[in-house]
């Protein structure tokens, strides 16, 4: 049986440039609108996605209008048939849905395919554009996203969804799968200094090396979003009732911390995970880890600089 094409895509419902007439735009038609719009959209679509799904067994199609006055549509698209996937360009790699149940396995190819739609939204460009599928897949395989996301608003969120896992887990994981050495894996690539140079590795790379500035544009992250959002976000990040997942990026950031401060932004993020109140103080005083890092305005290019 044929595998089931799932739509994931954003248009914006704006005027024609042609004549003058409302119809559904590509993104990449629509360069004016305002990156405040653009960062809303992306909230209006993260609220969607925590709404309980109907058919929590199967991934939803995603074929969204983005409207100018910062609202969503979400098209209802029937779809026949149990074997479905996204488009290559948003389908997860099986090393991030190894040992998950279906519910869960398909809750994360979902957070996986949304992140490159964020991409998109944010960016006004497709994903990986004119690559051929196969090259497509390899690249998502071996961790090879495009690194402008990192200079985004919200890009822990789009990288954490891309499956940020530190290195040498990747590396072990695809060994259990059977998959050779491992060698193939996100980041493998050691530079002299002992950074990894993959993607992923330039961004564990920055974590480890400035923990306190992560730690706030985390919390101004965190700050922009709604409460009943902020478990979800630290859940990608590893975050987790028992304390920091093995490989994630709450793991590495505790190990460069050292000894974790009670009040810290981490102790927030790890006590928001286990249930406590923590959720609300978060997004409270995310505010001014916001500030902090909308005041020094170079955050995002200290971190290329610093992890290349």
């Amino acid at each position: 049986m044929a595998m089931t094409t799932v739509p994931c895509r954003a248009r914006v419902k704006g005027v024609s440039p042609a004549g003058g007439a409302l119809e559904f735009l590509d993104l990449a038609d629509c360069p004016d609108v305002e990156i405040s719009t653009r960062v809303k959209w992306v909230d209006e679509i993260v609220c969607a996605f925590l709404k309980p799904s109907g058919t929590p067994s199967d991934a939803r199609p995603w074929d969204i209008i983005l409207k100018l006055d910062e609202t969503i549509e979400l098209l209802d698209i029937q779809l026949s048939g149990n074997d479905r996937d996204y488009p290559v360009q948003f389908r997860a790699p099986p090393y991030i849905l190894e040992g998950l149940d279906r519910r869960r396995k398909v809750r994360r190819a979902e957070q996986f395919a949304l992140a490159g739609l964020f991409y998109e939204i944010i960016s006004g460009r497709k994903l990986f554009e004119g690559l051929s599928d196969d090259e497509v897949q390899r690249r998502i395989s071996a961790g090879e996203f495009p690194e402008d996301v990192l200079s985004f608003p919200k890009w822990p969120l789009i990288v954490l969804a891309w499956g940020f896992m530190v290195p040498d887990d990747v590396k072990a994981l695809k060994v259990a799968q059977g998959e050779g050495d491992g060698d193939t894996g996100p980041g493998r690539e050691l530079s002299p200094g002992g950074h990894t140079t993959g993607f992923f590795g330039r961004v564990g790379g920055y974590v480890k090396e400035h923990p306190i500035q992560f730690g706030l544009y985390a919390a101004g992250g965190l700050a922009c979003f709604a409460p009943i959002a902020v478990p979800a976000f630290l859940g990608l990040a590893g975050f987790s009732s028992a304390g920091p997942v093995a490989g994630s990026m709450a793991a590495l950031w505790q190990s460069s911390l050292g000894v974790v401060e009670a009040g810290s932004v981490f102790a927030w993020c790890q006590s928001a995970a286990m249930g406590g109140a923590a959720v609300n103080g978060i997004t409270a005083t995310g505010a001014t880890g916001a500030a902090v890092v909308g005041g020094t305005a170079g955050l995002a290019r200290r971190f290329r600089r610093a992890s290349s």
